[in-house]
């Protein structure tokens, strides 16, 4: 059963209910101009902040902890209390980043989706989708050490159904924002029907593709692409209606 705050985990900890009361803000040192106040954020359009930036981190740093729990002892017998203290945090620090133990490596599987998302808003206009899927590597933040954490992550949904549950939610976050993509493509403001179907095989194509790629050798990149190849020629010719 999924373990969550508020549920007993493997421990006999109980996990808190309650939301950490709010610090209380400074007072600065120098009161703040009126045009400092209104004055704009010097970060640049679509760069995450810093605070976005250590969040993904220490959520990577719970994802990690998580794949190797889970790879050893399996999920069922493993706590949030056992993953909060391979991190070395709190339970209720854990808590802030997670909401079951079981989402701990959704970070995971949503690193590639968002990569996909932003690179299709950015795809010049008539050059395929299947170029940029077989060219360069997009997914943005897939450094070859998360790249190994999303494959071990992926062969364990395999067997653990809850892990499954959370690849594919995950995956499918992004469907709106890669349906918006494909509309966008062709020159209209709102993603219609088909490009939500589209955008849906497209997430459904790849997720099947990671499950059979990450049994294969790392280094093997051919057999990765033949793999891609496969079932972006079975996604297009359409279902055996």
């Amino acid at each position: 059963m999924p373990e969550s705050p508020g549920t007993t985990g493997r421990t006999g900890r109980t996990a808190p209910t309650a939301a950490e009361p709010p610090a209380t803000p400074r007072p600065s040192a120098v009161p703040a101009s009126p045009e400092a106040e209104h004055a704009p954020a010097a970060r640049k359009p679509g760069r995450p902040s810093l605070s976005e930036v250590k969040r993904r981190e220490v959520r990577l740093e719970i994802a990690r902890a998580a794949v190797h729990l889970f790879r050893d002892r399996g999920v069922e017998q493993t706590s949030a209390a056992d993953i909060a203290a391979e991190v070395g945090i709190s339970l209720r620090t854990l808590w802030r980043y997670v909401p079951s133990k079981e989402e701990a490596v959704t970070v995971l599987f949503t690193l590639a989706a968002e990569g996909l998302a932003h690179r299709l808003r950015a795809l010049p206009p008539g050059e395929p989708v299947s170029a940029l899927l077989l060219g360069e590597p997009w997914q943005d933040q897939m450094t070859p050490e998360v790249g190994r954490l999303v494959r071990e992550a992926t062969r364990l949904t395999r067997d653990e159904p809850a892990l499954r549950k959370v690849a594919h939610q995950a995956a499918f976050t992004f469907q709106s924002g890669i349906a918006a993509a494909f509309a966008a493509r062709e020159g209209r403001d709102g993603a219609g029907l088909e490009d939500k179907v589209h955008a849906a095989m497209l997430l459904a194509t790849l997720a099947v593709v990671e499950q059979e790629a990450a049994w294969c050798d790392p280094s093997d990149d051919p057999r990765r692409r033949d793999l891609l190849r496969r079932g972006l020629r079975a996604a297009s010719e359409g279902l055996p209606l």
